[in-house]
């Protein structure tokens, strides 16, 4: 077992693991990689309606090199060589990512889908500054009815866009019938830790038991272990790294969570950790 497979294990990760792993050559790579994008890409910064630099924020640089690893894990173990395998970014936005992933890893047919129809002019834009083929594809698409084929994709994944739906269990049966089976779905989400965020840990857990019911673990279903000692939280990451977080003013975004929430907070900023898991759709007769 490599170190980033050690590292990058399912489930919510430790401060000592992200520490290790933004060290790591991955790592490093990755982060050259999307300076240079977004150099290239200066426009995207006027349209950018999250943060500016999605790398360089604090989730992100956990939930990035987990999809990437296992994305190449799977694709790995299925060499035909270096066969074609689509793979469907779900709720996009415009990132570096899927880039990275188009150039890093031989074979990969990428199609990225989000229900922003803005984004068409911006991917046209980025493709036709990209040096290489093929290019990232974008249709504009609700997760709820996707328009792709049954079992027409071999990955999915989706990062951090899932625990924000109206309905996760359609868009999770909308994945299941365009997924191949044996194909690979990723996914990472969200976990409040501060008592008012909208993903609160129970709501995290009803959400992984519909993954589950749905899908097979690739190789562990760890649960959402929230009172552990040493785990990965926003508010350790920005106390050290301000640059890393993505709301302005933490506090204010706190009392706006705790507002609609109706609830009193458990601490005095934004406080969130981050799971990851991957996926696997089984054929019927498994």
């Amino acid at each position: 077992m490599n170190i980033l497979t050690s590292l990058l294990e399912a489930g919510i990760p430790g401060i000592d693991d992200y520490k290790q792993l933004i060290q790591t050559s991955l790592f490093r790579d990755m982060e050259t990689f999307s300076n240079v994008f977004l150099r290239k890409n200066m426009f995207l910064h006027d349209h950018y309606k999250w943060v500016k630099d999605p790398l360089h924020q604090w989730s992100r640089q956990w939930e990035y090199p987990y999809v990437y690893q296992s994305i190449r894990g799977y694709v790995d173990t299925r060499r035909d060589p270096y066969s074609h395998i689509k793979v469907l970014d779900a709720g996009s936005g415009i990132t570096f990512f899927p880039y990275y992933m188009e150039k890093t890893i031989q074979g990969l047919d990428i199609t990225c889908c989000d229900s922003d129809g803005s984004l068409i002019s911006l991917f046209d834009r980025v493709n036709r500054s990209a040096n290489s083929e093929p290019k990232v594809k974008f249709v504009e698409a609700d997760m709820h009815a996707l328009p792709f084929g049954d079992e027409s994709v071999d990955v999915i994944y989706c990062i951090s866009v899932l625990e924000h739906t109206r309905s996760y269990s359609r868009i999770l049966d909308e994945f299941h019938r365009i997924l191949r089976p044996g194909g690979c779905l990723v996914l990472t989400f969200d976990v409040g830790l501060d008592g008012v965020s909208e993903i609160t840990p129970e709501s995290a857990r009803l959400l992984l038991g519909e993954v589950a019911r749905k899908f097979s673990c690739r190789h562990d279903n760890p649960d959402i272990e929230i009172d552990v000692e040493g785990i990965l939280t926003s508010n350790h990451i920005i106390r050290r790294y301000n640059h890393l977080s993505p709301w302005r003013f933490p506090r204010l975004a706190l009392i706006k969570a705790a507002l609609h929430a109706k609830r009193i907070p458990t601490s005095m900023g934004k406080n969130l950790t981050v799971y990851c898991n991957t996926f696997v759709k089984q054929s019927a007769q498994e």
